[in-house]
This record gives C-alpha cells, sequence and structure tokens, in this order.
C-alpha cells in the first residue's frame, strides 16, 4: 500500500514539473509571440535591427517603414569616426528581379564668395 502511494506522488510530482516546464517554455505566451510576427502595435517588437556592424559600416532595417539604411565612414575615416547614411532601399521591393538603392539627398554646400 505505502509502495503505491509512493508511485502515486512520484508520478504527479513528474506531471506537474513537466506542465510547469511547457508552460514556462513558451506554451503560455504563444498569442504574445503572434502578436509579434504579425507587427501588432503595442508589443514588444523591435522597429529597429542592427543587421550588420562593423566599426566602419552599419546596416540596420525600420521594420515599421520595411526600409534598410546602409551607413558608414567617410573612405579615408578611421574606425571610430561618425558613419554618415550612405543608401536606404525599399524592403518591399525584394524579389524582383533588381533593387535600386536611394541615396540620401546631399546637403548644399555654401557657395564660395566672390
Amino acid at each position: 500500500m505505502l509502495t503505491r502511494i509512493r508511485g502515486t506522488i512520484v508520478l504527479l510530482a513528474a506531471l506537474a514539473i513537466v506542465a510547469g516546464l511547457a508552460y514556462s517554455i513558451g506554451v503560455g505566451q504563444a498569442p504574445k509571440e503572434q502578436a509579434k510576427f504579425e507587427g501588432r502595435p503595442g508589443v514588444d517588437f523591435p522597429e529597429i535591427r542592427v543587421v550588420e556592424s562593423d566599426g566602419a559600416h552599419l546596416i540596420v532595417t525600420d521594420q515599421r517603414t520595411a526600409m534598410l539604411h546602409f551607413y558608414a565612414i567617410d573612405p579615408d575615416g578611421k574606425i571610430g569616426s561618425p558613419l554618415k547614411l550612405r543608401a536606404t532601399m525599399d524592403l518591399k521591393e525584394v524579389g524582383k528581379p533588381t533593387i535600386t538603392p536611394m541615396l540620401p539627398k546631399q546637403a548644399e554646400k555654401p557657395k564660395a564668395e566672390q
């Protein structure tokens, strides 16, 4: 009789542990994960993601606008120099035969005094 009670207690403890692990792994978080995938507002979903960075270049994506931004230092710059926007791309064009990057508008240089 005592062996049967111990076996039942061990079985219930094992089931409780399995249920707790299943819940903590993500069974209880499925709606939140689905909302992240759908990109609904008000959910912990990063709008800006760093794709690549090596100190001289930075590639980021903006999930809300579906744009990719490419930054780089000047050709003669050193690592740690300010990064400047070099081009952007519309990620909605992915799948087309060609994608053309959009260059940033250059600031007008002041005219030399004559």
